[in-house]
């Protein structure tokens, strides 16, 4: 298989370029190569090659028999603020990238997000429950799914929550930093979810593409998280405890970390309460059992110590 990957250098497309390879030829670019967002007026740059106009030549270049987009505007509260630029990486991008692949026989690889729920269900979402989401950042998801599905594409879209890995830019990294420096922290207790690592959907991908080649797995959107679910605040005091249990001295102790409501937290956008997702369906087609959040989250953990000890 020829594949091309985008957002090479996000937390999901780094471990991708470890499970990719396997299954065949991988052209990965990033945003250096590839500036979605240029031509608007909020981009930092506009190389020739970048915008809608580059993907389309890029696609035209590669022409890869799997695109696999893990390229995102990810930063949920400035997408508030920088509408224009999260719709334009998030929504209409893979809209182009559904449109080349339908018109040229290839399957397309998207990542999408809890964030497309309100969050006001009780139980863990399914596939098929009601999209409703609550800032710009799920809207232009909820966008960027529809327009996937409707271009008759083959495809297989993952909604996923709380991606982290040892590398910066998410919670669980963010969070080593502060139990390093910070005396105390309020942390809010009212959402819900399942903290997934990048690796984890790396690997789960890879075996995705593969069974979805043989006929193993039909086309479409799936649920993809780890296993459980806990509460950011309670996330948080998990993650100081194993630092202290790795033997690392932290400044901040778990009773020194408060829980605080949403409604008193300083964030741009909503966040969905519940964001729990259920992946029995992608389980029972793959025939795998996806691991519980907290084995990943002691393992990234401990990357990330290691790799600060070294810097």
């Amino acid at each position: 298989m020829r594949f091309l990957l985008l957002g090479k250098d996000g937390q999901v497309g780094r471990a991708l370029q470890e499970t990719l390879p396997p299954l065949g030829a991988v052209h990965a670019v990033g945003r250096a190569q590839l500036d979605l967002a240029a031509g608007l007026a909020s981009a930092a740059a506009e190389p020739p090659e970048g915008g809608l106009g580059g993907l389309e030549r890029l696609l035209q270049q590669v022409r890869p028999q799997v695109i696999v987009n893990a390229a995102a505007y990810t930063a949920v509260d400035e997408a508030q603020r920088d509408r224009d630029r999260a719709w334009q990486v998030n929504a209409r991008a893979p809209a182009l990238m559904a449109a080349w692949a339908r018109q040229a026989g290839a399957l397309l690889v998207h990542y999408s997000s809890d964030y497309v729920f309100d969050g006001r269900k009780a139980l863990p979402y399914l596939e098929a429950d009601a999209t409703a989401p609550l800032n710009v950042y799920g809207q232009t998801k909820q966008a960027a799914e529809r327009a996937i599905l409707g271009s008759g594409c083959q495809c297989l879209i993952f909604r996923t929550s709380w991606v982290f890995s040892a590398h910066p830019g998410n919670f669980v990294h963010t969070l080593v930093m502060r139990a390093l420096t910070c005396d105390a922290l309020s942390v809010v207790a009212d959402q819900v979810g399942a903290p997934t690592s990048a690796r984890l959907l790396a690997q789960v991908t890879a075996r995705a593409i593969e069974a979805c080649s043989r006929g193993g797995l039909a086309p479409g959107l799936y649920h993809l998280t780890a296993a459980g679910a806990v509460s950011r605040y309670a996330l948080a005091c998990h993650i100081v405890r194993h630092i202290q249990a790795l033997g690392f001295a932290t400044r901040l102790q778990p009773e020194r970390i408060h829980a605080v409501a949403s409604v008193d937290y300083p964030a741009q956008a909503v966040r969905p309460a519940n964001s729990r997702l259920d992946s029995g369906a992608l389980q029972q087609a793959l025939a795998l059992a996806l691991p519980h959040w907290s084995g990943p989250v002691d393992q990234a953990v401990g990357q990330i110590l290691r790799n600060h000890q070294i810097a």
